[in-house]
C-alpha cells in the first residue's frame, strides 16, 4: 500500500494494522499462524506434472515469465520455516482450539457494559470482541491485576 492511500485511508477513519493485531493475536500466536501460512500457500494450486518435474526445479533463466502466483512465492521463499512431526502437530492442535468458538454468558452492571461498549466503539471492534481480546491477553499473562501489579 502507498503511503498516499494509506494517508487517504486514515484521513476516512479506516484503522491500518496487521492481520495479528486486528485478530488480537500475541507474538506467539502471530508466530503459529506464520509457520502454518508458509506450509500451505493461501492460494493453493495443483502442480502439473511439468512443474513437479526436475526440469522446473532448475534454476530459472533471466527470461523465464513467472504468474503472480509464483512471483509471490519466489518474494516470500526466504520467510518459509519447515515444521514436521511432533512441533507441526502441536501447532495445528493449537490453531485448532483457537479455532473452537464457545457462548458464554456473564451478568454484568450495565453501568460496566455501557463503558465497555464506549470503549469498544472507540477501538473501532463489537463489545463482544473487546471482551474476548480482554480475556486473550489477561489468560496470556499480558494483562495483571492492578492490586496485584505493585
Amino acid at each position: 500500500m502507498t503511503a498516499d492511500k494509506r494517508r487517504r485511508l486514515e484521513k476516512k477513519g479506516w484503522k491500518i494494522g496487521t492481520v495479528p493485531d486486528f485478530l488480537g493475536y500475541g507474538a506467539e500466536e502471530a508466530a503459529s499462524v506464520e509457520v502454518l501460512r508458509a506450509e500451505a500457500p493461501l492460494h493453493p494450486r495443483p502442480l502439473s506434472a511439468e512443474r513437479g518435474s526436475a526440469a522446473a526445479m532448475k534454476p530459472r533463466s533471466r527470461n523465464a515469465r513467472l504468474d503472480s502466483y509464483e512471483k509471490h512465492i519466489e518474494a516470500e521463499v526466504d520467510g518459509y520455516v519447515p515444521v514436521s512431526g511432533k512441533k507441526r502437530r502441536m501447532i495445528e492442535a493449537a490453531l485448532e482450539a483457537a479455532r473452537k468458538v464457545t457462548r458464554l454468558s456473564i451478568r454484568i452492571s450495565e453501568s460496566d457494559l455501557v463503558k465497555l461498549k464506549g470503549r469498544a466503539r472507540d477501538a473501532g471492534v463489537s463489545y463482544q470482541v473487546l471482551v474476548s481480546r480482554i480475556l486473550k491477553r489477561y489468560l496470556a499473562g499480558r494483562m495483571r491485576d492492578a492490586k496485584n501489579a505493585r
